[in-house]
């Protein structure tokens, strides 16, 4: 059984671990109503980590996101305010494009500057923050500058699933597809493996790294449209601050490296169910703010030791098999 596998495997089990925990100390933390809040914290999340598992496949990581997300948010909120009558998809597509556009500068400056990624986005991130503020002058995006259909999708529908959890669904499944059973994400592996035999192998290692960060940038925009309807409102200062942290932190709990070339989208979604699961029980088994925050910090720090485990175990085994 691969390491990938395991992991997922592990994930799956504290997952029933920590709600079967959960109902021993008190039995109202496993209801109904707890699993309904533990879906509804999951996709904002869920759709970002989708768009990070490419750029970590290549070794890199986009912290911009948090930024990038309030900018989408707040320019699709604007387009809804001035045209009220625009067709809900437009607004979608207006978000995802204006996310890729984003997500091309962040590539670009990657690609062609030669600077690592945490600067180039830890300066965008900025960047992208100041221009939400220019752009909206500040003002808050308000529930009646959106239309009730965006609203509508986080509410419960006819099937007793909010519409929101289906866009997520989709999603999750058209990037396992693009991962799992396309050449494009064995392209992604290759490059986080291994960029220089990446490149003598003759794959165009630029372009995958561009495309990492468009695809990141595209799912981010589309997830800031998801948060006007999630929650009615886009607010120039609060949107998305923290955002990047939630995102990444899942989606290397869920055994994607930040290393490169190693994780998997299923990883990823469970690393996501795991992180709202541990944030949703916590309060409701009386665990304080305070130590909220050092049991999270201390499941980031054992994701990145079990990385770090199964990287040191691969090199071994690759240089015993060159000793070979």
């Amino acid at each position: 059984m691969s390491d990938t596998r395991k992991q997922e495997i592990g994930l799956m089990l504290s997952i029933v671990l920590i709600f079967g925990l959960a109902a021993l100390v008190d039995a109202r933390a496993a209801t109904l109503d707890t699993f309904i809040i533990w879906g509804f914290a999951m996709p904002l999340v869920m759709v970002a980590a989708m768009g990070q598992i490419p750029v970590l496949l290549c070794g890199h990581v986009d912290i911009s996101i948090g930024s990038l997300l309030a900018l989408s948010a707040i320019l699709v909120g604007m387009l809804f305010r001035a045209w009220p009558e625009m067709p809900l998809v437009l607004g979608f597509l207006a978000g995802t494009c204006i996310g890729a556009l984003l997500g091309v500068i962040n590539g670009f400056l990657v690609t062609r500057l030669r600077i690592h990624s945490i600067i180039v986005t830890l300066g965008t991130l900025s960047l992208f923050r100041g221009l939400t503020f220019i752009v909206s002058d500040s003002r808050q995006i308000d529930p009646n500058d959106l239309p009730g259909e965006l609203i509508a999708l986080s509410q419960v529908g006819g099937l007793g699933v909010p519409p929101i959890m289906i866009v997520v669904a989709v999603i999750v499944a058209a990037m396992f597809v693009l991962i799992h059973r396309s050449g494009i994400g064995g392209l992604f592996y290759a490059v986080g493996a291994n960029e220089f035999a990446a490149r003598m192998r003759g794959i165009a290692t630029d372009r995958m790294v561009l495309l990492a960060f468009v695809l990141s940038g595209a799912l981010v925009g589309l997830t800031g449209v998801l948060f006007a309807s999630r929650f009615g409102y886009v607010n120039p200062a609060a949107t998305g601050s923290g955002f990047e942290l939630q995102v990444i932190s899942a989606a290397v709990v869920g055994g994607v490296s930040i290393a490169g070339g190693r994780g998997s989208v299923i990883g990823c979604a469970l690393g996501v169910m795991l992180i709202a699961a541990i944030e949703v029980i916590m309060p409701k088994i009386g665990i304080s703010r305070v130590w909220q925050d050092v049991v999270f910090g201390l499941i980031v720090l054992a994701a990145l030791g079990i990385d770090r485990a199964i990287q040191t175990r691969g090199g071994r085994k690759t240089q015993q098999g060159d000793a070979a």
